[in-house]
């Protein structure tokens, strides 16, 4: 029999093929489209997780700044410290104009100020230079709150005071053991050389011992010092309106004589 060759031919129309193409890349790329939909959202959610992990401590709360958002549309009036009308502190505590800036840095909350002069050990305004009028009073010792310190000075302090104790401990017991027999030699009248080696040797031991007796205490007291202003009670007085006219009428006058002054009244236009 003669060998006869089959031909398969499709009966598939072609446009039909192409239609089917034309959805399988479709459906593939609107699958890739939702993976990266889903890829950003994704992104966005760990970035706003990691904003709010690394919120600074001192700085308002998202919902103080949703509060502070919707006061300053209200009004103008607001800190300059932490942009609220509101104290996030001491929500009864008032704003003040302590120095001479003008505009948007005028007026400040008093806790926000208290919290800033205690932390910073300033008492004049970084942007005008203008000293404080302050009224400090020292709290009773059983009001007294713990000095805020990190993590390294804390330790630095730990490690002084454990290292200062063994030192003076050495010290005095090596003293103690040098006098001692020191004593037994003058009472049996053995005055040889080497009781003028313990006595040197006692001298250098004395002297080195009260030196860094005298370092030691000086950081203590410089500790203490700080310790002591931290829990001091600050009222910043506000600067009336007369007064700022008459101090402007001075700075006119020094200006006008070729006068040199630290005080100048700032606009928040000129930081700008």
């Amino acid at each position: 029999m003669p060998l006869q060759e089959i031909k398969v031919i499709s009966t598939m129309p072609e446009h039909t093929q192409n239609g089917t193409n034309s959805t399988d890349i479709r459906k593939n790329s609107s699958h890739k489209e939702k993976e990266k939909d889903m890829k950003q959202i994704i992104s966005l959610k760990k970035k706003d997780s990691n904003a709010k992990e690394t919120l600074h401590p001192d700085s308002p709360s998202p919902r103080t700044v949703e509060q502070c958002e919707s006061q300053m549309s209200g009004s103008m009036e607001s800190c300059r410290i932490c942009q609220c009308e509101t104290c996030e502190i001491q929500p009864e505590s008032p704003l003040i104009a302590p120095c001479l800036c003008d505009g948007s840095l005028r007026f400040i909350h008093q806790a926000c100020l208290q919290k800033w002069i205690k932390s910073s050990n300033k008492t004049a305004c970084e942007l005008c230079s203008f000293e404080y009028h302050m009224t400090k009073k020292t709290k009773p010792f059983s009001e007294w709150e713990r000095l805020e310190m990190n993590t390294a000075e804390r330790r630095k302090v730990v490690c002084s005071v454990t290292f200062h104790v063994i030192a003076i401990t050495c010290v005095v017991w090596s003293l103690y053991v040098l006098i001692d027999r020191t004593k037994e030699e003058v009472e049996e009248g053995a005055l040889e050389w080497p009781f003028w080696t313990k006595l040197i040797v006692v001298a250098i031991g004395f002297t080195g011992g009260v030196a860094f007796m005298y370092v030691q205490c000086k950081m203590y007291f410089t500790l203490c010092k700080k310790w002591q202003t931290y829990n001091k009670t600050i009222l910043i007085d506000s600067i009336s309106d007369d007064e700022r006219a008459s101090i402007a009428v001075q700075m006119k006058k020094l200006k006008m004589d070729g006068g040199v002054t630290n005080i100048a009244v700032i606009d928040d236009m000129d930081i700008i």
